[in-house]
């Protein structure tokens, strides 16, 4: 039986075909004259929004989906919640939640690392399953960026990703929609009705003429 086997294992590796030449690696697509509006409307095209604030005081330049601060008598009005040090959380968003404590969550605001300017996705690690679970359950999803975070192309995306030191990271690319009932688009159908992306950044120019080279 194994001589019969080592025959057959013989002749198949006899008559294995030539390994095809590797091919080219693939170049780049060339980065747009106007890298900001090409984000602005790679973005808008996935159903989101882009908005460029100054660093400073860049809270009040946000139009935000829901109030972010307590009503007029002094109460938490909304449910929201937030991975920057700048904007706690409130409700639900403070809880150590299950599941299905998140149902009713407003509003989550992440932290995203860089965005891509070829599809207007953005590249977040979510600091936690707690975070993960709000980013998908949250009503509205804001996530900002900060400084010279972007990247022209998925290529480029890639290169600053080292995937063996993650457990999870996802690129996040406007809200949640579906068109599976008669080719009709919905937002908001299995998570966030709404996505915009805040970029915190003084000098929005001289990131254009990097990405431009």
């Amino acid at each position: 039986m194994t001589a019969a086997r080592d025959t057959i294992l013989a002749a198949l590796a006899a008559r294995r075909p030539a390994a095809p030449a590797r091919g080219r690696p693939l170049a780049a697509p060339p980065v747009p004259s106007d890298p900001i509006a090409c984000l602005r409307d790679r973005v808008e095209a996935a159903g989101g929004s882009l908005v460029v604030v100054p660093p400073d005081d860049w809270i009040a330049h946000v139009a935000w989906p829901v109030a972010l601060d307590a009503d007029a008598h002094g109460r938490d009005s909304t449910s929201l919640y937030s991975a920057l040090p700048g904007i706690p959380s409130r409700g639900g968003g403070t809880a150590d939640p299950t599941r299905d404590d998140f149902a009713g969550l407003d509003l989550c605001i992440l932290r995203g690392a860089f965005a891509v300017v070829e599809n207007g996705a953005v590249w977040h690690v979510p600091a936690s399953a707690r975070e993960r679970r709000a980013a998908l359950l949250a009503e509205h999803l804001v996530v900002v960026l900060e400084g010279d975070a972007l990247v022209a192309d998925l290529h480029a995306a890639y290169e600053r990703i080292d995937l063996d030191a993650l457990g999870f990271g996802w690129f996040l690319c406007g809200p949640s929609k579906t068109a599976d009932i008669e080719q009709a688009l919905v937002l908001g159908a299995h998570g966030p009705r709404s996505m915009q992306l805040v970029w915190r950044c003084d000098d929005p120019a001289g990131t254009a003429r990097r990405l431009r080279g």
